[in-house]
This record gives structure tokens, sequence and C-alpha cells, in this order.
């Protein structure tokens, strides 16, 4: 009898694992099956100015912006392939006055919504997210 109810026991635990990672995909992540139309946004408090931004481009690899100095950066549109796993951004930044504190945010916009965000906060600002 033992044997019958340990049987059922691993069947049930297997049809439920089974169960749940076959449900569907509830979260926000974009479908990484096509084309991603990208775009990438930073911005910054009044009191701090943007200085480098580091960004996927559409063959996937890093580019790097330097000499920005300004309070608001985006990207054009760019057609990232389903073939890039992983799409990064960054900026870094400080304040004009070394003894404030800013606020820089980076949003990475897949079909212009923005997917991905993160904030650094700070006199010295470096903010970086990623999707995969």
């Amino acid at each position: 009898m033992s044997k019958k109810i340990l049987s059922a026991i691993v069947l049930l635990l297997a049809f439920s694992i089974v169960s749940v990672s076959c449900s569907k995909d509830d979260d926000n992540t974009p479908d990484t099956k096509k084309e991603r139309k990208v775009k990438f946004k930073a911005f910054t408090s009044d009191n701090a100015a943007i200085s480098i931004i580091i960004h996927t481009n559409a063959q996937g690899d890093p580019q790097t912006l330097t000499n920005i100095n300004a309070k608001t950066w985006e990207s054009p549109e760019i057609t990232i392939p389903s073939s890039v796993p992983a799409i990064n951004f960054g900026a870094n930044g400080g304040t004009i006055n070394p003894n404030d504190n800013g606020k820089l945010t980076v949003q990475i916009i897949i079909d212009g919504k923005v997917v991905k965000e993160n904030v650094s906060n700070g006199n010295i600002l470096s903010a970086t997210t990623s999707i995969y």
C-alpha cells in the first residue's frame, strides 16, 4: 500500500512540475524569437549630466559614446535581430557640483514600451540594465 501512495505522490509531483514549467509566461519580457525595435534613453536630474553611454548595437556588439555632456540622451530606433541574446544599456555621469546628490535613470524601450529601467543616485552616477 505504501508503494502505491509513494507512486501516486511521485506522479503528482512530476505532473505539477511539468504543468508549472509549461504554463504561459505572463511577465513583460519581450518575445526574443523575433526582431526587436529598440531605443535607449538616459536622463538625469537638473543638477547632473551624462558623460558616457554604452549600449548594444544592431549587431549585438557594445557601442560606446563619450563626451555626451547632456541631461537627456536618446538613441534612434535600432532593429536588433533575434540572434542577439542580450541587450545592454548603461550610462555614467555626475553632478555639476560634486557636493550635490543627483539622479541618473537608464531605460531600454522595446516597441514603444519601457521594459527595463535602473536608477543611480549620488554625486558620481553609473546605471546599467540588461534584458535577455
